[in-house]
């Protein structure tokens, strides 16, 4: 039984149908000869029968991989624990098994890249698993999955809604590919086109198409993005036992129990307004000076009690390195860092362009996809509590896999779900301000936090 789109996805099911037959190619999609599926499959040949740092780089990239986005090349390689001509070995395991094997990932740790690997190198039978593919079946309804399983049943069932309304759309073309590059490609088209492309296409040939997704896109836009959807029924006791406590001060008390055990929080509070009060009163934070890049990371790593450093406490036990790393990075280059820095807290671009700036910045530090986030993210909520959340993995994972219409997220450095994680927690402060009109987005992290250790209490 296939699912029923709304009137929305059944228009853009139905454009795609009509221009792609003679329009192969087009702003977010390819399904030509240069379809990223078959740069990957050519260049993964040339890396396993010439192994090299130099074919990997060129395998290693956005035209061939969409997971090469994380990490960046260098680290990829790297922390791969044999030879480059081992790990050509592992890969030409990969194309040529029957069957995904899960074991390929205590080899090489950046396991969604495997997927992609064998969904491309296997694609007239088995889907392309990639992030992109997750973030486009949302747009669709479906759950992305964070397992490979989980992703692929997604991808599968709604190949056969797509095989229903849509067929095997490029058969008989002369650019004709399998219908998991097709699906491919519009899942990637939904995730990536902007407002700005669709005013140029819509009068053109392939005009239809691009009316038709109107409102769709991709998440560096304020205008085409989605939040992930709640349960806001299932959650009303997290966010009842919430307020009760904001309310009763029990953030403040370390031998208060309320809905999720003993927690003092209060100090993430008294860190944002000492971030207000001195770290912006001492420093224009959207234009930093290099030279007082030094004192001001010195200024940012002070204890709020009784926390000895907010940050490091923030990072986490395994992220404190990482966030220090980041930190001497910048000071061995000022003039860069405190322009990496300074953009990240101006909100005149998209935050997805901030963070992948950053990103950008960091790809030779041997620093984790997911600290470098929770780094950012951080220094996000604190300069801008009423916008912005700190994106800690297990916990976030975890708590919109029990509350949401996704069944988790994705780990690494992924600024599109971060933003889409942002849109969503914006909504539940406006729900908590319902009751308390000062909650901030401190307030949905606390509440995030605290779920976690007050579900484990309720199993």
């Amino acid at each position: 039984m296939t699912d029923t789109f709304g009137p929305r996805q059944e228009a853009i099911l139905s454009a795609w149908k009509q221009t792609v037959p003679e329009h192969p190619t087009g702003p977010g999609y390819d399904l030509s000869e240069s379809n990223r599926t078959r740069v990957c499959t050519e260049r993964l040949d040339e890396f396993i029968e010439n192994p090299s740092t130099e074919t990997f780089e060129e395998l290693w990239d956005l035209d061939a991989l969409y997971e090469s986005l994380s990490p960046n090349k260098s680290l990829a390689l790297d922390s791969f624990w044999g030879s480059v001509e081992e790990l050509a070995e592992l890969f030409a395991e990969v194309r040529d098994a029957e069957t995904y094997e899960p074991a390929w990932e205590r080899k090489f740790q950046w396991s969604q890249s495997l997927w992609e690997l064998y969904g491309r190198t296997h694609a007239e039978t088995s889907p392309i698993p990639t992030s992109q593919a997750a973030s486009g079946l949302k747009q669709f309804g479906f759950a992305g999955g964070n397992t490979y399983e989980k992703r692929v049943d997604s991808l599968e069932r709604f190949a056969e809604t797509y095989r229903e309304r849509v067929g095997h759309v490029t058969a008989g073309t002369d650019h004709e590919v399998p219908v998991w590059v097709e699906i491919d490609e519009l899942l990637a088209l939904v995730t990536t086109v902007d407002p700005e492309t669709i005013r140029a296409e819509v009068d053109g040939p392939r005009g239809p198409l691009y009316r038709s997704l109107d409102g769709y896109g991709s998440s560096g836009s304020t205008e085409t993005n989605r939040p992930i959807r709640l349960d806001y029924e299932k959650l009303a006791p997290a966010i009842d036992g919430h307020l009760a406590a904001r309310e009763s001060g029990a953030y403040q008390d370390e031998t208060t129990e309320h809905w999720g055990g003993t927690h003092i929080e209060s100090w993430k509070w008294a860190y944002a307004k000492y971030f207000e009060e001195t770290i912006r009163e001492k420093y224009d934070i959207t234009d930093l000076d290099p030279e007082e890049l030094d004192s001001f990371f010195a200024d940012l790593d002070v204890g709020m009690e009784p926390v000895s450093s907010v940050l490091n406490h923030m990072m986490g036990r395994w992220g404190a390195s990482d966030w220090n790393a980041v930190r001497k990075h910048c000071l061995e280059n000022p003039e860069e860092g405190a322009a990496v820095i300074s953009d990240l807290l101006t909100e005149d671009a998209h935050v997805t362009d901030r963070l992948g700036a950053l990103q950008n910045f960091c790809a030779p530090l041997d620093v984790s996809p997911g600290n470098l986030m929770r780094f950012a993210s951080t220094l996000l909520m604190f300069a801008y509590p009423e916008d912005y959340i700190t994106f800690q993995y297990s916990r976030f994972d975890s708590f919109f896999a029990a509350n949401s219409s996704v069944d988790g997220l994705d780990t690494g450095f992924r600024p599109t779900q971060y933003w889409q994680v942002v849109l969503t927690c914006r909504e539940l402060r406006d729900v908590l301000r319902e009751e308390r009109p000062d909650a901030d987005m401190i307030d949905v992290h606390t509440l995030v936090y605290v779920w976690n250790d007050w579900a484990d209490e309720s199993d």
